[in-house]
Protein backbone atom coordinates (compact mmCIF):
# COMPACT_ATOMS: atom_id res chain seq x y z
CA UNK A 1 0.00 0.00 0.00
CA UNK A 2 1.23 3.49 -0.97
CA UNK A 3 0.36 6.42 1.52
CA UNK A 4 1.52 10.27 1.05
CA UNK A 5 5.01 11.40 2.37
CA UNK A 6 3.62 14.65 4.00
CA UNK A 7 5.78 17.07 4.36
CA UNK A 8 5.65 16.64 7.75
CA UNK A 9 6.94 13.53 7.95
CA UNK A 10 9.68 13.82 4.96
CA UNK A 11 10.79 16.91 7.40
CA UNK A 12 10.59 13.87 10.23
CA UNK A 13 12.50 11.91 8.71
CA UNK A 14 15.12 14.17 7.16
CA UNK A 15 15.67 15.73 10.92
CA UNK A 16 16.22 11.72 12.00
CA UNK A 17 18.72 11.09 8.74
CA UNK A 18 20.60 14.49 10.18
CA UNK A 19 20.80 13.38 13.92
CA UNK A 20 21.85 9.50 12.83
CA UNK A 21 23.91 11.24 10.63
CA UNK A 22 26.05 12.97 13.37
CA UNK A 23 26.94 9.92 15.03
CA UNK A 24 27.65 7.89 12.04
CA UNK A 25 30.28 10.39 11.17
CA UNK A 26 31.88 10.34 14.02
CA UNK A 27 31.93 6.73 14.26
CA UNK A 28 34.18 6.67 10.81
CA UNK A 29 36.11 9.66 12.04
CA UNK A 30 37.27 7.68 14.55
CA UNK A 31 37.65 4.41 12.88
CA UNK A 32 40.54 6.31 10.21
CA UNK A 33 42.24 8.20 12.60
CA UNK A 34 45.57 7.77 9.89
CA UNK A 35 43.30 9.48 6.99
CA UNK A 36 42.21 12.29 9.17
CA UNK A 37 45.74 12.83 10.03
CA UNK A 38 47.30 12.47 6.02
CA UNK A 39 44.88 13.51 4.24
CA UNK A 40 41.89 15.59 5.56
CA UNK A 41 40.94 16.75 2.56
CA UNK A 42 39.80 12.87 1.47
CA UNK A 43 38.23 12.07 4.88
CA UNK A 44 35.90 15.39 4.15
CA UNK A 45 35.31 13.79 0.29
CA UNK A 46 34.70 10.25 1.58
CA UNK A 47 32.33 11.49 4.37
CA UNK A 48 30.53 13.64 1.58
CA UNK A 49 29.78 10.46 -0.53
CA UNK A 50 28.45 8.49 2.43
CA UNK A 51 26.49 11.44 3.90
CA UNK A 52 24.51 11.82 0.75
CA UNK A 53 24.15 7.77 0.32
CA UNK A 54 23.26 7.81 4.23
CA UNK A 55 20.61 10.18 4.52
CA UNK A 56 18.88 9.45 0.98
CA UNK A 57 18.89 5.69 1.99
CA UNK A 58 17.78 6.62 5.72
CA UNK A 59 14.91 8.82 4.20
CA UNK A 60 13.83 5.84 1.42
CA UNK A 61 13.40 3.51 4.47
CA UNK A 62 11.88 5.91 6.82
CA UNK A 63 9.39 6.01 3.62
CA UNK A 64 8.79 2.35 3.50
CA UNK A 65 8.72 2.06 7.34
CA UNK A 66 5.72 4.49 7.21
CA UNK A 67 3.79 2.27 4.40
CA UNK A 68 4.22 -0.47 6.61
CA UNK A 69 2.55 0.93 9.51
CA UNK A 70 -0.29 2.35 7.28
CA UNK A 71 -1.51 -1.14 5.86
CA UNK A 72 -1.51 -4.92 6.16
CA UNK A 73 2.21 -6.09 6.97
CA UNK A 74 3.96 -7.89 5.53
CA UNK A 75 2.33 -5.98 2.33
CA UNK A 76 1.11 -8.51 -0.11
CA UNK A 77 2.40 -7.04 -3.19
CA UNK A 78 5.69 -7.96 -1.78
CA UNK A 79 5.53 -11.56 -1.42
CA UNK A 80 7.00 -13.71 -2.94
CA UNK A 81 5.76 -17.19 -4.95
Amino acid sequence: MKTDFSTDTKMRAINLADEHWEYISGVIEREHPKLSETSPEALASYLEAIEYHFKTAFVHGYKHAMEDLSGPFPPKANKKK
